[in-house]
């Protein structure tokens, strides 16, 4: 301990951490306060592992103050000094009848009850950095995961609410938060009147959502949503599988071997697999991954953007469609196999595919709905 102690703060090495990757960070922490031994055992380990040198450390938990350790809420306050920044992070579902029913009344457009808890935590926030005139000088984020991202989204809100300057939230899987935003501004459940329209608000959200599936496309998002698509790598690429995997077969990077099975996360197998996709696990390391914005996400249209339009259409063989990655900077270029019929980039992505999911999928029962 003594050669802990004789440290001096200048030789500690400094650390940057990726506001992606640090929202992931607080989440999981987030999920062990429903525990308050497992949560101090977990943020010791956080804390020695992550924060030391970045300029963060823990403000405040739900289970260590019994007013806030109500209907199930879990969150964690991280706070940094130096950068005046204030970093929510809430967790989602878990095996507690009050994340149940929770679930159950955004489902139909409710306001989840850990609004309630919402405010007082932010209270507690308030209070451990002295106060409103204190809190004015800080920037605040929120971060969340499945049912924790409309908490997220709601915290966000009451934050304004209070005339706090809120930055954004970041969101993995969020169920979508947009109704229940509406219904309870609409019923002044926030602290302090709402005024700033739906649309403004919007803009302060970043969504992350794995492929379509029953959580993700529970309701209507709130901000800009992106498609998390991950990298199997070491994965040689040789024959194109069989068409009964799906409408799509492989996205293929010609020299890295990394190999993505697109029928996964264009609406095959929603149900299985989409509830192993969900899992906050999936969304570590998003800088690895690829993210495909949205502009249509029930629809699965990919946004026009810079990005999108690099990908040009090469003439196809037979039924392949293939696109061409014409980034610039890149040694080599990459490609995009897909079965399906030949069509050009702007067709597949401005139609919408409807998928015909009985008995095995035949690349001849794929219909295209402009």
């Amino acid at each position: 301990m003594k050669e802990f102690e004789s440290l001096n703060t200048a030789e500690i090495p400094t650390t940057t951490i990726n506001y992606k990757e640090f929202a992931h960070l607080g989440i999981n922490l987030a999920y062990k306060t429903d525990c308050a031994n497992q949560y101090l055992v977990e943020a010791l380990m956080t804390d020695g592992n992550h924060l030391v040198g970045s300029g963060w450390e823990i403000l405040a938990a739900s289970c260590n103050n019994t007013n806030t350790a109500q209907y199930g809420y879990k969150a964690v306050a991280f706070i940094n000094k130096d950068t005046k920044v204030i970093h929510i992070a809430s967790a989602g579902t878990k095996a507690d009848i009050h994340d149940i029913l929770d679930d159950i009344r955004i489902t139909f457009h409710y306001y989840p009850n850990k609004l309630i808890v919402v405010k007082k935590f932010i209270d507690e926030i308030i209070a451990k950095i002295g106060g409103m005139e204190e809190a004015a000088k800080y920037t605040f984020d929120t971060s969340g995961h499945s049912l924790g991202a409309i908490v997220a989204d709601l915290t966000g809100v009451e934050l304004h609410s209070r005339n706090l300057n809120f930055n954004k939230s970041v969101t993995f899987d969020s169920p979508g938060s947009q109704e229940v935003i509406k219904y309870a501004i609409a019923q002044d459940l926030f602290t302090g009147k709402v005024t700033t329209p739906i649309e403004e608000l919007v803009k302060y959200s970043e969504v992350y959502n794995a492929e379509p599936n029953l959580i993700n496309s529970t309701n209507n998002h709130f901000g800009q949503v992106n498609l998390v698509l991950p990298k199997v790598n070491d994965v040689e690429k040789s024959e194109s599988p069989q068409v009964e995997e799906g409408w799509a077969s492989y996205l293929y990077n010609m020299v890295g071997s990394v190999v993505q099975k697109a029928s996964e996360y264009l609406g095959i197998d929603k149900v299985i697999k989409g509830i192993n996709n969900h899992k906050l696990k999936n969304f570590s390391n998003l800088e690895e991954k690829i993210i495909l914005p949205m502009a249509d996400w029930k629809q699965q249209i990919l946004e026009n953007n810079e990005y999108t339009q690099k990908l040009k259409n090469i003439l196809g063989r037979g039924k392949d469609l293939v696109l061409f990655d014409t980034d610039s900077e890149a040694e080599h270029p990459s490609m995009v196999e897909v079965k399906l019929y030949h069509l050009g980039y702007n067709d597949l992505q401005q139609c919408a595919m409807e998928v015909n999911q009985l008995g095995n999928i035949k690349s001849d029962s794929v219909e295209i709905a402009c």
